[in-house]
């Protein structure tokens, strides 16, 4: 079994030194023997971290061993090539250690005020992990997408982790499931809380897997545990 732990949220950013205290909460977790560290995203709402990729290569900087991952980066409201770069960039600077774990997110407000359509989400998000595929897999590629497009290029720097950093595609509802089977190198389940439905989505991916014969990976985080002081 592995453990995971999310980071948490940045409150009361005035009185304290919240990024600070982050980088040592990655340390302690570290220490503690956790696998993986998570950091989620939201724009425009305080104590959520709007950039997680940045926050992430800092935390892989002062880590030697554990995971560094996103817990969920809202893909569908990024540009995929920069995106790409980046995280190639943070599995550079961990020495091979960064998971994209990546969902659609949910509040419409984020959207309408990034100027993507939120109906759209879903279609992006199909695209996107083609293009992060893409780029980290292969040199000399072009791609002309419905929503991305790019001339014949190779990203740098190039990652790591071959053939890429996983893929981590999260969601609680069947048709992210079955994204996740199709797109994914892994699913994490959104924060439910019927066990039952839970089990549910679990076999759901379990069938999507081995209906285009791929071995079902349910290693990524599924519940969020907290360092308490």
């Amino acid at each position: 079994m592995k453990f995971s732990t999310t980071l948490p949220f940045l409150r009361d950013l005035s009185s304290r030194d919240p990024y600070r205290e982050t980088f040592e909460l990655a340390q302690v977790a570290e220490e503690a023997g956790f696998d993986t560290i998570t950091i989620g995203q939201h724009h425009f709402r305080e104590g959520d971290p709007s950039d997680p990729l940045t926050v992430l290569g800092c935390v892989a900087t002062r880590t030697s061993r554990i995971r560094v991952a996103t817990g969920i980066f809202i893909l569908p409201m990024h540009d995929p090539l920069q995106v790409a770069e980046q995280v190639a960039t943070i599995d550079q600077l961990s020495g091979g250690r960064v998971s994209l774990g990546v969902g659609t997110g949910w509040n419409q407000f984020e959207y309408e005020v990034l100027g993507v359509p939120f109906k759209e989400r879903g279609a992006r998000m199909e695209e996107a992990l083609k293009v992060l595929r893409l780029l980290w897999e292969k040199e000399n590629v072009s791609f002309e997408g419905k929503f991305y497009r790019f001339p014949e290029l190779t990203m740098f720097p190039r990652p790591i982790q071959r053939p890429g950093p996983p893929l981590i595609v999260a969601g609680d509802v069947p048709v992210a499931v079955d994204r996740a089977a199709r797109l994914g190198d892994m699913w994490m389940c959104g924060p439910v809380v019927d066990l039952g439905y839970a089990k549910a989505l679990s076999s759901i991916y379990r069938e999507k897997c081995e209906a285009i014969n791929r071995k079902p990976d349910l290693s990524s985080p599924h519940r969020v545990v907290r360092l308490v002081s």
